[in-house]
Formats: C-alpha cells, sequence, structure tokens
C-alpha cells in the first residue's frame, strides 16, 4: 500500500512538473556607453564638446546640458561657412554587430537648412549619419575618395517629429540599418526602419566614434533657433 501510494505521488509531481510553464531569460544587451543627459555638465570623460569628429567646430555657438536635455545653438544666422557645435566620444569603440541611438526632442527650424546631427564612423571621411535639416529626415553616407571624400544620399522622407523621435544606426550582420521611432516614455516604441545596404568597408567598425551635433552651412535668413538632444544609447546585442 505504501509502495502504491509513494509512486501515485511521484507520478503526479512529474506530471506537474510537465504543466508547470518554465520562464526562459533573453540575454542582455550589453553597453558600450550610453548618457541621459541629466547631470548639470557635459561628461568629458566621454564626449569631447570643442573637437567634432566629423567636421568643423565653431565653439562660439553655445552647448550646455541642462533640463536632462544636451542643447546646442541657438545656431547662427546670416553666418556663411560651415558652422557647427556638438560632442564626439572622447574613447572610439568596437561597433561589430551593434546599434547606437540618440533621441532628438528639438530640430533646427524647418524653414531653415539648420541641422541636427547623429553620426557614427572610424574618421573624418568615413562615417554613416542620419539629420534632420529644412523639414527633412535624411540618411547620408560620407567616404573617402581621391584626396577627399564624397557624400552619398542614402534616404530623405518629410521629418515627423513624433514618429521620427528616435534616430538609430545599426550594424547587423555586415549590414547597415537606419532606423527610427516613436518616443515612449523617454525610450524608444516600435522602430521602423528607413534604410539597408551593405555596410561601407571603409566605415571601419573596430573602431568608431559617436557624435551629436548641430549648425548651418549657410547664411541663414530666418533663424534656425536651438537643437536639443537627449537619451544616447550604444549598445551590442
Amino acid at each position: 500500500m505504501r509502495y502504491k501510494l509513494t509512486l501515485t505521488i511521484t507520478l503526479a509531481l512529474v506530471a506537474l512538473a510537465f504543466l508547470t510553464p518554465v520562464t526562459f531569460t533573453h540575454a542582455l544587451a550589453t553597453l558600450i556607453v550610453s548618457d541621459d543627459f541629466n547631470a548639470n555638465s557635459i561628461d568629458t570623460t566621454k564626449w569631447d564638446p570643442n573637437n567634432l569628429a566629423f567636421g568643423p567646430t565653431n565653439t562660439s555657438i553655445s552647448i550646455a546640458q541642462s533640463g536632462h536635455n544636451l542643447k546646442i545653438g541657438p545656431l547662427l544666422q546670416n553666418t556663411s561657412g560651415f558652422n557647427y557645435r556638438g560632442i564626439s566620444t572622447v574613447n572610439t569603440y568596437n561597433f561589430t554587430g551593434a546599434s547606437a541611438y540618440v533621441e532628438l526632442v528639438q530640430a533646427a527650424a524647418s524653414n531653415t537648412n539648420g541641422e541636427a546631427a547623429f553620426a557614427v564612423g572610424s574618421d573624418f571621411n568615413d562615417c554613416y549619419r542620419m539629420y534632420v535639416s529644412g523639414g527633412n529626415l535624411i540618411g547620408q553616407l560620407r567616404k573617402a575618395s581621391g584626396r577627399g571624400a564624397v557624400e552619398i544620399s542614402l534616404f530623405s522622407i518629410p521629418y515627423d517629429s513624433t514618429n521620427h523621435r528616435f534616430l538609430r544606426i545599426r550594424n547587423d550582420s555586415g549590414s547597415l540599418f537606419m532606423d527610427t521611432a516613436p518616443g515612449s516614455g523617454g525610450v524608444p516604441g516600435t522602430w521602423t526602419q528607413q534604410y539597408t545596404e551593405s555596410w561601407e568597408p571603409l566605415v571601419s567598425t573596430s573602431a568608431v566614434i559617436f557624435e551629436i551635433k548641430g549648425g548651418t552651412s549657410q547664411a541663414e535668413t530666418n533663424p534656425p533657433g536651438k537643437v536639443i538632444f537627449d537619451n544616447f544609447v550604444a549598445t551590442t546585442p
């Protein structure tokens, strides 16, 4: 009798084990570098606010970390030439199979060609960038060519400040992806792919720089205003 009772309990426990749901934990993303810009000053262990990696720097343009945002400007009006200010990472990072995004809180005025740009690249002549200018969201590749570099437009669509709140550049299995997402409580909502192609070999993924900036490349009749960023994150899957 005792043997039958023990066997019955054992079989019941085995059956229960098969019926009990098991939760498998997915591997978490590995953080490369990030910044929520919540401090009262720019973290110079991460960022250089005085020397842009992918273009000339005009340090007369104001840049500040305040109100939990990174604010650049006002951008210059009635001033010719290239006038940009922003932050580039002090260190370089491996971007193989990685992604990086930033929240664009405010672009330059749409009735100007003022730019709010996010870039990932290996040097001045070789980088990918997503930027908003003149009411459009543009994806671009800059790559070395001969003695200089060429800029290749990858896509251009009307900018939507709600649905294009987050901008992402991604390297996945040797391909480039440029994505956008709306905001959801300070984090990206559902991502939408805007462009993809094979990753340009000249943009080496072994040591990339991340850059966030705003500026003008010509004299603007109308005031471009400020550009504002938040919540930068770079990770590997």
